[in-house]
């Protein structure tokens, strides 16, 4: 029997590495989520199978941008430490992306052709994430919503 096919479009969208054979960062992040929600289970419910950094966990939150830059938004799960987060609003359909092996102040814009650009999420670490100037994240008195992912520290 062969691999089913939902295994090989899965291994593409969330692989380790291009069809090319090339690394794959933005995407690592995804992959690493799709590995905790489907991590083998012994008999007992005990993984058998999980990140070696634990298993992740996920906050959803609310900030109203202010439009001041390097500014810092912090979880309500303070030892969360980010390795992937996604921020959005209502009044654009790009999401702004970004995980923990994207260099600079670089975030990924979904539907712009997936292009790295700067003052979106600028940093992300234990508890808190940074967010610049752009209106995309910080429009003054514009709701933004987030997702962060990671495990706890």
């Amino acid at each position: 029997m062969g691999i089913p096919e939902w295994v090989q479009y899965t291994e593409l969208l969330y692989g380790h590495n291009t069809t090319t054979g090339n690394t794959d960062t933005f995407n690592r992040a995804c992959k690493e989520i799709w590995d905790v929600f489907t991590a083998e289970h012994q008999k007992n419910g005990v993984h058998a199978a999980s990140l070696s950094s634990g298993l992740w966990v996920m906050e959803t939150g609310t900030y109203t941008g202010n439009g001041a830059d390097d500014r810092n938004i912090s979880l309500s799960n303070a030892a969360l430490d980010i390795k992937y987060i996604r921020i959005w609003s209502e009044a654009d359909e790009n999401s702004v992306l970004r995980n923990e092996s994207i260099a600079g102040d670089n975030a990924k814009v979904s539907l712009i052709g997936g292009t790295f650009s700067s003052d979106h999420i600028q940093s992300q670490g234990t508890g808190t994430f940074q967010v610049g100037t752009s209106l995309r994240v910080n429009q003054n008195l514009s709701d933004y919503y987030y997702v962060a992912y990671g495990p706890e520290v």
